[in-house]
């Protein structure tokens, strides 16, 4: 372990504060002098297991077993009314979705409270049952009837939580499976159906039975489409009592065994699929659950090489965390379609992936401010990733430090400085769009939460400092965490288009090493999700790993590991664990037997462990580091990385070693070391100096002396192994994608010195496009393949004979390949994008050339694919400069008018607003009229914007819209406005004088700012106010000065200006300046 020191102090301070004094802060030994190492400390980590919770239960299980031993009859009923309404309880409990319960096995294992509390009531007696319903029924049925009246989700799912073992909770899961079903959303659909089917008894009669063979048939239809092969495979074992029976199967009926196999044999299985038939996109490739891709021809051949930007701003020079060197390079780039993208901490950038140049010139998401600073030493454990869907691009980006915020201060009590706080940076989780480099939108990495508007929801997540992400069947999933006190992590739900959260959980609680006044002296930084099968499984590294039921959106495990044990933290010196794993991803793998194991390595930790990805049970603990033997123990040794997994063995590197681990029983079975040929007679031990890239058939191991290939597949590493092929110079982390190989080498993310970061492919382009040629040219090529030449063509259109239409015609039969596949769902999108891109460009070049009718043609072409907010942003804008440059003002008008009622959401930017695209098209539609004169209707147009925009909506567009009609009437004079005008008046007249007046008026001002009837309502609203002199009748005031200081004065509005004057004198100075103004 490397001792370093945190704090400029003197000789004084050590007299100051006596040695032989021990203090303690949130669990810690703050004390001078040596020490043995604490030992493990299991308060380091905390799963949320309620004591409360916990409390019920025990009570619960009691009077059920009093009730056993009393007659039935009156008491005995009244024995398992207090059981159930102890269960009921836990059932009520708000956030049950976050608890656990602890599992009685030898490992420190928790599982799902509500699956806990669900089971007791099932195991109940007969009556039991019954005075359970008994008690409940009223309940569940009124709740059941608000669900309905609704369709609300948030209540049928808030009933399945509470009553689902109710008769009203059986037909809840019903009703809202069918309407998740309907609105397409098949992961809350095989939510409600699973819920269906544990609620219901396996025996029954002939009817009950037919009645399970069908949920059993749609439940299988949505772990289809959901691309979950081994819930199928579950069903059709667990259901073989009425595997022949009939269900529905399209337009005819088939027996359930028959429908259940049609669709095991077209439904990939989660852990070991190809990456295109994934259902979600996963930020690694090659560290995760995905099946291991095609070694690549050439590792040597570099076809790029670039340097990403460093973060932004100032860097504060001091080594004032003393972090542990790091050991891997923390960029880890994601291919995405034909573009690399590369997180550097507060950038995200893209690189083209067959020539490197960057798509997005100018494209920075955070610019730094002169006040800005970063710390100047990252952390060791710290990984920077980015995942992509479709059009959009997800990483967490560094919000920088604010010197002026956050500014490093001294704790000077003592006589001389003591640092106590260590600023964290936090990062926000932002959406790029991949086409042009803009931010769609942020969430989170927000130092300040009060300056975030929005619900509770949005308000939590602005503070929480986000992660890594991906996307699951169209929902973004984030892990993210707080600090304060100590660290909690969380797994959050968004949506991807919008950013806006849907749902979160928090995971659990830990500490990381704190400074001697008991603060956070490190940030947590949890290793990536994976997922398989409805699940997502997150290795924390703060003591335990989690596992999270998506569908549920509730905690099914947690198992806590053997973390190394957190220092001693002394009042000169600040010491860190040493560096085990690399931070990186679980690994999944399901051996021959068909079981899946998680394979964990903790950044924490010394043993790799297995658990069953199901219960969490630990199976075995492979110690692959030795204890840290002192204080004094050094973290210079070599990085010890987790490689991943085949159905075998799985694979770990440990400086030049390669380990090579049994899936049955964790026994290291074979030790390889690995060297390279320095020169024709010496052969150099390799040490890793990256993560390897587990390929179908060999392990690619970036060493320091360059990449070696070393032949795998589920053969034991044995004398006769050797290395396959080399290539020189040092990679750093290897990403595999495609026939490339992307390295991202460099350990310092600020850029400082010779750990400065880039980024390079190694590829051979001939090689790849001569060899996707020959799978075209003989018939055998796949949506995959096809898709595959169209990207690498389209770089050579023009040249070598290759030709746009060859390209659009591989991208179409991508498209006819792959629809209406489920499996192929990321291939689809692909084509369907790239054809977008290739029909709008080549429109564009038309409309260059003054081709009208081409253009158009290639213009809706485009239009028909366009399909996100981007897309059809383009679109929108190029149709727009057509007809600017050929359409008549008739055409224009009909085009605007076209979007007055559109669904779509994009936005468009007119003088430095965003306004939403039905908006703006009125906006432009009443510029067009104010053209040809026709004054009444330009401004009836802007009427229905100021009616649509929020109070506090654009602040930049109100003003210039209120001025602009007021131009109009000066200009036209006011019979232009008297239709308005009346419309306000009628308006005024018709507010009561109730408790809701003083909102309907404000609502006249907001919406008819340039009427008198706005001024009547301004001064009936401060007439009402102003003899109380309170704060909030000044905040009320204030309101009205607000909305009239938007609008110029006319006559009538200098006169409701004088009566808030004679009303209101507090404010005489103020009511005159803002006429002064006006």
């Amino acid at each position: 372990m490397r001792i370093t020191s945190h704090f400029t102090a003197c000789a004084a301070c050590i007299l100051t504060l006596t040695a032989a004094s021990a203090i303690f802060v949130s669990g810690q030994a703050l004390r001078f002098g040596d020490a043995d190492l604490p030992a493990y400390d299991p308060t380091n980590f905390a799963a949320n297991n309620s004591d409360f919770i916990a409390t019920q239960l025990l009570t619960a299980k009691n009077h059920i077993k009093e009730a056993a031993s009393v007659e039935p009859g009156p008491e005995q009923d009244r024995i398992y009314r207090l059981a159930a309404e102890a269960l009921q309880e836990v059932l009520n409990t708000g956030n049950l979705h976050e608890q656990v319960v602890r599992s009685g096995d030898e490992h420190e294992r928790w599982t799902g409270a509500l699956e806990n509390c669900e089971s007791i009531i099932r195991d109940l007696p007969e009556r039991g049952r019954a005075v359970y319903e008994e008690l409940f029924r009223d309940r569940a049925a009124i709740e059941l009837d608000l669900a309905l009246n609704g369709r609300d989700e948030t209540r049928f799912r808030s009933l399945l939580q509470r009553y689902a073992l109710t008769d009203s909770g059986r037909r809840a899961a019903r009703l809202f499976a069918r309407q998740m079903f309907e609105r397409g959303d098949f992961q809350q659909a095989a939510y409600a159906l699973k819920r269906l089917l544990d609620i219901l008894t396996e025996d029954g009669t002939e009817q009950l039975q037919t009645v399970r063979a069908s949920i059993v048939a749609e439940l299988a239809f949505c772990y289809h489409r959901l691309g979950m092969q081994a819930p199928l495979q579950a069903l059709a074992t667990t259901n073989s009592a009425i595997c022949e029976l009939l269900v529905n199967a399209g337009s005819e009926k088939n027996s359930l065994q028959d429908y259940l196999t049609y669709l095991i044999g077209r439904t990939p299985d989660t852990v070991n699929a190809p990456a295109h038939t994934r259902h979600l996109s996963l930020p690694i490739y090659s560290l995760s659950n995905m099946a291991r891709p095609e070694s690549p021809q050439h590792i040597t051949a570099s076809a790029w090489s670039v340097n990403p930007p460093p973060p932004g701003g100032k860097i504060y020079n001091s080594d004032f965390m003393n972090y542990p060197e790091p050991e891997i390079p923390p960029l880890l780039p994601s291919v995405h379609e034909s573009l690399v993208l590369v997180n550097s901490g507060s950038t995200l950038s893209a690189y083209d992936t067959m020539t490197g140049a960057n798509p997005w010139p100018g494209a920075t998401p955070f610019r730094a401010t002169n006040n800005s600073y970063h710390l100047l030493e990252p952390d060791p454990n710290l990984l920077l990733t980015v995942s992509a869907y479709r059009n959009l691009a997800f990483a967490a980006l560094e919000h920088p430090l604010d010197s002026v915020r956050q500014e490093i201060k001294p704790e000077l009590r003592f006589g001389f400085p003591l640092y106590p706080t260590f600023p964290m940076v936090k990062r926000a989780l932002t959406a790029v769009d991949t086409g042009n480099g803009r931010i769609v939108w942020t969430l989170g990495g927000m130092y300040d939460e009060d300056s975030v508007s929005g619900n509770e929801m949005e308000r939590f997540a602005s503070r929480v400092s986000f992660h890594h992400s991906f996307v699951v069947d169209g929902t973004l999933y984030a892990v993210g965490a707080t600090r304060e006190g100590e660290a909690e992590l969380f797994l959050f739900a968004a949506d991807p288009e919008t950013g806006d959260p849907l749902w979160y959980v928090s995971l659990c609680q830990g500490q990381q090493e704190n400074t001697m006044f008991g603060r956070a002296g490190r940030e947590p930084l949890p290793g990536i999700p994976v997922y398989a099968d409805g699940v997502i499984y997150i290795c924390t590294n703060l003591g335990g790993v989690v596992a999270v039921d998506i569908g549920a959106r509730r905690v099914s495990w947690v198992t806590r590991y053997e973390a190394l044990p957190r220092p001693i933290t002394r009042g000169q010196q600040c010491y860190y664990r040493k560096v085990t794993f690399a931070n990186g991803a679980p690994g999944l793998a399901r051996d021959k037997k068909g079981n899946v194991f998680l394979l964990a390595a903790p950044t924490d930790a010394r043993h790799l462990i297995a658990l069953n990805a199901n219960t969490g049970e630990q199976l075995w603990a492979c110690e692959v580091e030795k204890r840290q033997s002192s204080l004094n123990d050094t973290t210079g040794e070599a990085p010890t990385v987790f490689i991943g997994a085949d159905a075998s063995y799985a694979y770990v590197g440990k400086g030049n070693q390669l380990l090579q681990i049994a899936l049955d029983d964790g026994k290291v079975t074979a030790t390889f070391e690995v060297g390279f040929p320095v020169d024709p007679r010496r052969t150099a031990a390799n040490p890793l100096s990256g993560r390897p890239a587990l390929c179908k058939n060999e392990i690619l191991w970036p060493g320091v002396y360059g990449t070696c290939g070393i032949p795998v597949g589920n053969r034991a590493l044995d004398e006769r192994t050797a290395v396959s092929r080399t290539a020189p110079g040092a990679v750093g982390n290897l990403v595999v994608r495609d026939g490339m190989l992307v390295c991202s080498r460099g350990v310092n993310y600020l850029g400082r010195g010779t750990g400065a970061p880039t980024v390079e492919a190694r590829f051979d382009f001939a090689s790849l496009l001569a060899q996707l040629r020959g799978q075209l040219a003989s018939g055998s090529a796949d949506a995959e393949a096809h898709l595959r030449y169209a990207l690498l063509a389209s770089r050579l259109i023009g040249r070598d004979g290759f030709s746009e239409q060859d390209v659009e015609k591989s991208l179409k039969e991508a498209v006819r390949q792959s629809v209406n596949h489920p499996s192929l769902e990321q291939i689809h999108n692909t084509a369907i994008r790239a054809l977008f891109r290739l029909y709008l460009d080549r429109a564009a070049l038309l409309f260059a050339d003054s081709k009208r009718e081409d253009m158009a043609r290639a213009l809706n072409e485009a239009g028909k694919l366009a399909s996100g907010a981007s897309e059809q942003l383009d679109v929108f804008r190029l149709r727009e400069s057509a007809l600017d440059k050929w359409g008549s003002v008739a055409d224009r008008l009909n085009f605007y008018a076209a979007f007055f009622d559109t669904d779509q959401t994009f936005e468009v930017m007119i003088s430095g607003a965003r306004l939403p695209v039905k908006l703006y098209s009125r906006l432009m539609h009443a510029k067009l009229n104010v053209g040809q004169g026709k004054f009444p209707a330009a401004i009836e147009g802007v009427q229905h914007i100021l009616a649509l925009l929020p109070e506090n909506g654009e602040a930049s567009l109100y003003p210039g819209l209120v001025e602009w009609i007021e131009s109009i009437i000066a200009d036209h004079g006011e019979s232009v406005y008297a239709a308005v005008e009346k419309e306000a008046s009628e308006a005024l007249n018709r507010v009561s004088g109730d408790g809701a007046a003083d909102a309907a008026r404000f609502d006249i001002i907001r919406r008819y700012p340039n009427s008198r009837a706005a001024s009547e309502a301004a001064r009936l609203i401060c007439a009402k106010a102003a003899p109380e002199q309170n704060a909030t009748d000044n905040a009320t005031i204030q309101k009205v000065l607000d909305f009239l200081s938007r609008r110029r004065l006319r006559d009538d509005t200098v006169a409701a200006w004088l009566a808030l004057h004679d009303l209101h004198l507090a404010r005489e100075q103020e009511v005159a300046a803002y006429m002064v103004i006006a």
